[in-house]
Parts: structure tokens; C-alpha cells; sequence
């Protein structure tokens, strides 16, 4: 609605993504025979396009917006299971982190971003249908979680080895130490989960240089640029133009109020 659209505020943010957040799409279209679906997708991108985005209901050009997606994605290649990265990469920038980007924007407060990168011996991709013989390499959407929470739903007998209780570990004291002082590092921790010796680091906002704390196995590192290629063409194109008359064309609020 438009209230929640202009609802701004000063407290700090804790947000972040997997590398492959959002492999589930992929997933799901393993699920109903890869080949098939995608051979659907790539002869009737035109129409398949703008609903599997939602462009639709959001973009006033949604034909358009959908070709221009397929050609910065895919070229003029075919849109194939060889292509399994530039399809989760399309949906992850789509749907988490370009609308995440954009809502940091929108934040007074200081702002902590993570890309959660660890691919332990648990991962939710196969859940979601990826095929048994294949990995993506990386996390996927709720796999930072396995590490916060006991998901006892998705892995009952779930035993972490020594490295994913490394990560475990490191994840509930960022946690743990945002909601208790709004800073996941009040005092700098090592940069190594797997060595608490190695050298230290400290985990900065977001900021004007969009800092983000990339989260892998064995290191930890403060990048900056959070995908600026990917959002610099997403906030280019007019994917939300029908619900974005309060905002201008970098995503910031236009006259925006005052923090309460």
C-alpha cells in the first residue's frame, strides 16, 4: 500500500542473502522434468516471461521489460539446464536482492548486509527439488538458517561436523550480538570461522559504498558494490513503474517524511 511504501525509520537492519537464494525456482521446475518446462520457457519467453516474473500486474511493458531480461541473462542462447546459474541468478536478483538493495536505500539507520556463501553437508536445495546428483555450489534460500535455528521439520537427525558448527557458532553470536547492541560486531571477530586466532575483522553498514560482509567456509570479508551491475540494469528497466509513483528513478523515496 502506499503507507508501507513511505514508512521510514531509524533503527538499525540486519538483512542479507544466500549466493543462490533463490535456487528453489529451479528447484521446482526440476520437480515437474527440467527439459520440458525450460524448452516451454525458452519458445514462449514472450508470454511465459512477464508472468514468471509477475511483470504484469507491476510493469506497464511487461513484453518488453521480459525480452530485455532474457537478452542480459542469456543472450541469444537458448534457455536451457546448462543455463541452471543464469536462472537462479535471474530469480535471485528479481526477487530478493534487487528489492532489497532498494529498500536499504530507503533506511535511515544503519544498515548490515551479509551474502551467506557456506555450502555445508546440509542444504535445503535438495528439498526443493534440485536432483540428488547436482549442487549449486553454494547456499540457497534458508540455508543461513540451519545455522540460527533447529529445523527439525526439514533434517530431524540433523549433527553438525566440526565446520558447520564453526559457522554455527559464528552465526548465532552475530545474531545474537545485532539484537543486543544493533551492531553484529561491537568488537571485531576473526575473519577466519574455523580459526577464532586469525586475524580480526569488523563488519561495517552498507553505507554509501554498499558494503556487504560475505560469508564463506573458511573467511570472512567486507566487499563493497552489492551487485551494482545487476542493480544499475534491474532499476533501469520499468518493472514496477504501475506502484513506483513514490519513488524516483534511482529507488529513492520522493518527499520522503519525517523519521518518527
Amino acid at each position: 500500500t502506499k503507507t508501507s511504501l513511505l514508512t521510514t525509520t531509524s533503527y538499525p537492519w540486519m538483512t542479507g542473502f544466500a549466493t543462490k537464494d533463490m535456487g528453489f525456482k529451479y528447484g521446482g521446475f526440476a520437480k515437474r522434468g527440467i527439459d520440458k518446462v525450460l524448452a516451454l520457457y525458452d519458445k514462449n519467453w514472450d508470454t511465459l516471461g512477464p508472468i514468471t516474473l509477475h511483470l504484469d500486474d507491476t510493469s506497464s511493458d511487461p513484453v518488453r521489460v521480459a525480452k530485455k531480461v532474457r537478452k542480459y541473462y542469456f543472450q541469444d542462447d537458448p534457455i536451457t539446464k546448462e543455463k541452471r546459474d543464469e536462472i537462479t541468478d535471474m530469480y535471485t536478483n528479481f526477487f530478493v536482492t534487487n528489492p532489497m538493495i532498494l529498500d536499504i536505500r530507503n533506511n535511515f539507520g544503519k544498515t548490515f548486509v551479509y551474502q551467506f556463501d557456506h555450502l555445508g553437508e546440509y542444504t535445503r536445495a535438495y528439498g526443493y527439488g534440485l536432483p540428488k546428483n547436482e549442487s549449486f555450489g553454494s547456499a540457497v534460500h534458508e540455508d543461513d538458517l540451519i545455522y540460527l535455528f533447529p529445523l527439525n521439520y526439514v533434517f530431524p537427525d540433523l549433527k553438525f561436523n566440526d565446520i558447520d558448527l564453526n559457522i554455527s557458532k559464528l552465526m548465532v553470536k552475530l545474531w545474537v550480538n545485532f539484537a543486543t547492541y544493533g551492531n553484529p560486531t561491537p568488537e571485531k571477530i576473526s575473519q577466519d570461522p574455523q580459526n577464532p586466532n586469525d586475524d580480526k575483522i569488523k563488519w561495517t553498514p552498507f553505507g554509501f559504498r554498499s558494503k556487504y560482509l560475505l560469508i564463506e567456509t573458511n573467511k570472512l570479508s567486507m566487499k563493497r558494490d552489492l551487485l551494482k551491475d545487476q542493480y544499475k540494469f534491474w532499476t533501469s528497466l520499468k518493472v514496477t513503474d504501475k506502484l513506483r509513483s513514490n519513488f524516483d528513478s534511482r529507488g529513492f523515496l520522493i518527499n520522503k517524511p519525517p523519521t518518527k
